[in-house]
């Protein structure tokens, strides 16, 4: 069985090894949440891989916010607005999963399709401006 979302350095690498290892983590939890939800795990165990996802991402979103800080990313007011904008959406999905114990398609396609468009679309713009200056 493969996972929910695949890894690929060739696509998502920012060039810059600690973001991307922020990233791989996300996607860890992204996975694990998919295959547990899946086989149907109870509303607990769901409910701590979710609590793990929003801390993940937490902590990624600051890691971020401080690095491109340190290199001077001219970005970085409305890259912190996005991420702000994305908290909020994970929070939204996370109040309805721990309202209803279910986790949604809307969900799991929100995360995937926010991930894949956040890397290569936002994220890459301060890989690039490390490796230009």
């Amino acid at each position: 069985m493969s996972n929910y979302f695949e890894w690929n350095a060739e696509i998502y690498s920012v060039q810059v090894p600690a973001m991307d290892r922020g990233h791989q983590m996300i996607i860890s939890c992204m996975n694990r949440l998919h295959t547990q939800n899946q086989a149907k795990a109870p509303v607990a165990q769901l409910a701590r891989i979710v609590d793990e996802l929003v801390q993940v991402t937490v902590k990624h979103f600051n890691e971020e916010e401080t690095y491109m800080a340190s290199i001077g990313f001219p970005d970085l007011a409305k890259h912190k607005i996005i991420h702000k904008t994305l908290l909020g959406k994970i929070t939204e999905h996370k109040a309805q999963f721990d309202a209803t114990g279910k986790l949604t398609d809307e969900f799991f396609a929100f995360l995937k399709v926010w991930l894949k468009a956040h890397i290569c679309g936002i994220d890459i713009k301060y890989g690039r401006h490390r490796l230009a200056a």
